[in-house]
C-alpha cells in the first residue's frame, strides 16, 4: 500500500510539471517620432529665358515653369505644425529681373498637406529673400506620384523696365527646407 501511495504522490507530483503553465513576457515600447522630410519631384536644373516683347511695350516675362512638384511627409504632435520655406542663393537675378515661386497643394495623399502662402520672391537683381512657401503642416503625406505633392510655379520676370540688361545667365540655387512651427 506504501508503494500504490508513493507511486501515485510521484506521479502527481511529475504530471504538475507535465501539465503546469510556464510563460515569460516583456514590455515593447512603442515610440512614433517626428518625421519632416521633403523632396522635389524631379531635382532637374532647368531655364527660363525673357526673350519677347510686343514693339512699344517692356520685355515679355519667361513662361512660367509648372513641371516640378515638391513631395513631402510630416508627422507632428496634435499641438504643433511644420512649414515649409524656400530660400535662394548662388547669384543674384539679372538687373531688372526677379524670380518667384508659387505653391498649389495638390489632392494626392491625406492629413493636413497645409496653407500655401502665395508668390514668394526668392531673388532679384540685389539679393536674395524667400519666405515661408507652405505653412500650418500637421500630419500628412502628398503622395510620390508624377504630379502629387504641391505643384510649384517658378515665374521669372521684368521687374525694372528701365534697368534690364542681356545678360548670359545667372545661376540662382532654390532651396525648400520643411522646419518646425
Amino acid at each position: 500500500m506504501k508503494q500504490i501511495i508513493i507511486s501515485l504522490l510521484l506521479l502527481g507530483f511529475v504530471g504538475g510539471f507535465a501539465f503546469g503553465a510556464d510563460n515569460d513576457s516583456q514590455t515593447v515600447t512603442c515610440i512614433v517620432g517626428e518625421i519632416f522630410e521633403v523632396v522635389l519631384s524631379d531635382g532637374s536644373d532647368f531655364s527660363m529665358t525673357i526673350n519677347a516683347a510686343t514693339p512699344g511695350l517692356q520685355p515679355t516675362a519667361a513662361t512660367p515653369d509648372t513641371s516640378q512638384y515638391l513631395h513631402y511627409t510630416s508627422l507632428v504632435d496634435t499641438a504643433t505644425s511644420h512649414h515649409i520655406t524656400v530660400t535662394g542663393s548662388g547669384e543674384n537675378a539679372p538687373t531688372g529681373t526677379t524670380l518667384s515661386v508659387t505653391a498649389a497643394i495638390g489632392s494626392a495623399g491625406g492629413g493636413d498637406q497645409g496653407t500655401t502662402g502665395g508668390k514668394i520672391l526668392i531673388a532679384d537683381d540685389s539679393g536674395f529673400t524667400g519666405g515661408d512657401l507652405i505653412t500650418s503642416i500637421g500630419t500628412c503625406y502628398t503622395g510620390t506620384g508624377g504630379t502629387d505633392g504641391a505643384n510649384l510655379t517658378y515665374e521669372f520676370e521684368v521687374d525694372d523696365p528701365a534697368t534690364i540688361v542681356t545678360d548670359a545667365g545667372k545661376d540662382v540655387v532654390v532651396t525648400y527646407t520643411m522646419v518646425d512651427g
